[in-house]
């Protein structure tokens, strides 16, 4: 009886304080945070063969679905995303046309790709709607922003770090890990470290169609094996002004 009391304490007070933002103590920089999704392909690279339509896709090449959060200007009516926004994106990373039920399983499905035991777990926190602080359809601060690319995690994973230096004035760019020719990243290789260098440099050229963004002042933040990714992307390009390494895998005997 103590149990079930202490655990029906938790859900109605505990967890509400604990979801209402997971951005916990990090405040809010002066600017709202607009975010949007460019589905388009690369066609200097393969399609990966997990692609639905692989015949299209091989006319088509490379599936890219770039997230960038961005400054955006304060306004009173805001349509603000909630964790369930990005992790849905999951079912969009190389199958842009996908909806509904196919679209939550499929973004199931590649959320765990590596770990397919936990995919349970995602209908679990589905379940919580966890709220965020991006918005829809906000026009773009006025200026021009540096750029962050934010690598080698997917959008549900880094969604409070970029919303929380968009705020603060940089437009943040990141996009699914994907491997060279299929979903797995090929860590193993060194074709896995060159396809992600080219998969920035594509980013990047994606960057230059948007008015707000100063893509001659770029910072790198590389998570894991991304730290590579990034220090390899920065070699090739003067442009980049920081490089932060988080958990980098830099030394690690693979990396070598």
């Amino acid at each position: 009886m103590k149990k079930i009391l202490i655990t029906a304490w938790y859900l109605i007070f505990t967890l509400p304080l604990m979801t209402q933002n997971l951005w916990g103590g990090l405040e809010q920089g002066h600017y709202d945070i607009e975010f949007q999704t460019i589905m388009t392909y690369d066609l200097s690279q393969p399609a990966l063969t997990e692609q639905h339509d692989l015949s299209k896709a091989q006319r088509l090449g490379r599936a890219m679905q770039i997230n960038i959060w961005y400054p955006a200007e304060n306004k009173e009516q805001k349509e603000k995303l909630s964790l369930n926004d990005y992790l849905l994106l999951e079912g969009k990373a190389i199958d842009f046309e996908l909806s509904g039920e196919a679209q939550r399983q499929k973004a199931k499905q590649f959320f765990f790709r590596y770990v397919p035991k936990y995919q349970p777990y995602f209908d679990s926190l589905f379940l919580l709607n966890l709220p965020m602080r991006a918005i829809r359809n906000a026009r773009p601060a006025n200026g021009k922003f540096p750029c962050i690319l934010l690598m080698h995690q997917d959008a549900p994973q880094v969604c409070v770090t970029a919303e929380y230096l968009a705020s603060h004035g940089f437009v943040v760019v990141n996009y699914p890990v994907l491997g060279s020719f299929s979903v797995d990243f090929d860590f193993q290789e060194t074709t896995g470290l060159e396809t992600e260098v080219r998969d920035m440099e594509f980013a990047v050229s994606e960057l230059k169609k948007l008015s707000f963004a100063d893509f001659e002042n770029i910072g790198l933040i590389g998570i894991s094996y991304g730290a590579m990714s990034v220090m390899a992307y920065q070699l090739r390009n003067p442009a980049v002004k920081a490089v932060i390494s988080l958990d980098g895998g830099i030394t690690d005997s693979w990396g070598f």
